[in-house]
């Protein structure tokens, strides 16, 4: 029955869109309400009207299908910096936005004004280690600051611009190593200031101490004090050893590899996107940062086999199994991000994260790839690796899987192969040719 003839005198009509719905206190629904805090966050209190750089920020929160996350999101830190934005307290570009602490309003809130046009695109984790490389060196005195400052603008930006291959851009995990060792060079910068001794007048005593006592660091000192005693900022004859770690080879067993890849593939249960990339690490012994990278432009079909598809490791592409070229590209025809507001822009990414124009996180990927089975995906990449390389020459497999040539030979050592048995196992496979290659 009708609220009337159940005796109901309170009104669940919305007084704004009249609309039956769950009310607010000011007798309005969820999203009349959502869009009423909208237009007055983003009016300008001077002129009364929305800035018209603005709009497209205010069309793209407006057509968001939950009223309720967008309440929550503009009665939040991020309303109040779009307030900021409308009444140009902060200024809609990415240096105002650096000068910012990096939470993750201002981070969600650069995200959508890039998507929107409002900001150009940039590759976010490099213009981040340059705005860590200024922070860190804020923090020490001049003269270190200094010091600092040339170690990270000559020495670790170049390495992040090497790391930037096929026109990648630098990657989450990339920019923590490079920042660790930022970190390293400037508590022990901190450490001799604190008792008065200049990085130039540093002995190999009081670096051998430090490097005791943080034995964790022996390898991210190393690489700084090479550095300054090739600038000549520090005396050259002052010795750190290199640290020697020990790499963990444990392997997942085949059987169990094999059986997984299998129940991923053929699984219509399992989500698509974490078959294929479950697939990717048992079969090929790929990383989570690498396939979470992944774009449209890494993908390609075979000349010869329409239905066969290759994926851009390394220099060389990669041609798919059958089954798992078919499940990728049911994940390309029917891909969609997690996140509402990021649906209404396409997506170059094979892997849509919850940001909007990013993509997933490789430590997510990880936790979803455990739940599959994947005790950790260290062990089915050493499986896989150990698997492939006892079949395919090393240094072909480091073009076809992306990695260092270093790398795959070790793998090559330690399957208990030489170079010679490739050439033989291929002889093996097929006759000998009967006239000149």
């Amino acid at each position: 029955m009708c609220p009337e003839c159940a005796g109901v005198r309170f009104s669940y009509r919305c007084r704004t869109c009249h609309g039956f719905a769950r009310l607010e206190s000011d007798a309005r629904c969820r999203a009349c309400t959502a869009q009423s805090r909208l237009t007055a966050l983003t009016t300008d209190p001077v002129t009364g009207a929305t800035p018209e750089w603005l709009q497209p920020l205010v069309d793209e929160l407006a057509a968001y299908e939950n009223p309720s996350s967008l309440d929550a999101y503009l009665r939040g830190p991020g309303g109040q910096l779009v307030r900021q934005l409308a009444t140009s307290a902060l200024l809609p570009t990415h240096e105002a936005l650096d000068e910012l602490r990096q939470t993750a309003s201002v981070n969600h809130l650069r995200d959508l004004l890039v998507l929107v046009g409002i900001l150009p695109s940039r590759d976010e984790q490099l213009a981040q280690l340059a705005r860590d490389i200024t922070v860190h060196a804020t923090e020490l005195d001049p003269g270190n600051r200094l010091i600092l400052t040339r170690y990270g603008r000559w020495s670790l930006m170049p390495l992040a611009q090497h790391a930037i291959r096929h026109g990648k851009p630098l990657t989450k995990g990339q920019r923590a190593y490079l920042l660790r060792r930022l970190r390293v060079a400037r508590q022990f910068l901190g450490h001799l200031h604190g008792r008065g001794v200049l990085l130039a007048d540093c002995t190999q005593a009081r670096c051998d101490r430090w490097a005791t006592q943080h034995r964790h660091y022996q390898s991210e000192l190393r690489h700084f004090l090479v550095w300054s005693a090739d600038a000549r900022l520090s005396p050259p004859r002052i010795a750190i050893a290199a640290a020697q770690h020990a790499e963990d080879r444990s392997i997942m067993s085949d059987t169990e590899r094999v059986l997984t890849a299998l129940r991923l593939e053929t699984n219509e249960t399992v989500s698509l996107a974490d078959r294929v990339a479950g697939c990717l690490v048992l079969q090929y012994g790929q990383l989570c940062t690498r396939i979470v990278s992944l774009t449209l432009d890494d993908v390609q079909h075979h000349p010869n086999e329409p239905d066969t598809l290759g994926l851009l490791f390394g220099r060389d592409q990669l041609w798919l199994r059958p089954r798992l070229s078919a499940l990728l590209q049911r994940l390309i025809d029917g891909r969609t991000p997690p996140t509402v507001i990021a649906r209404s822009h396409p997506t170059p990414y094979l892997f849509p994260g919850m940001r909007p124009g990013r993509h997933l996180t490789a430590n997510a990927l990880s936790e979803r790839l455990v739940r599959l089975g994947i005790p950790a995906t260290r062990l089915a990449r050493n499986g896989a690796w150990l698997s492939l390389v006892s079949s395919v020459h090393w240094k072909m497999l480091a073009d076809l899987i992306g990695t260092c040539n270093a790398t795959a030979h070790r793998w090559h050592q330690h399957s208990a192969t030489d170079r010679a048995s490739y050439v033989a196992m291929r002889m093996r496979d097929r006759p000998p040719p009967s006239v000149p290659e």
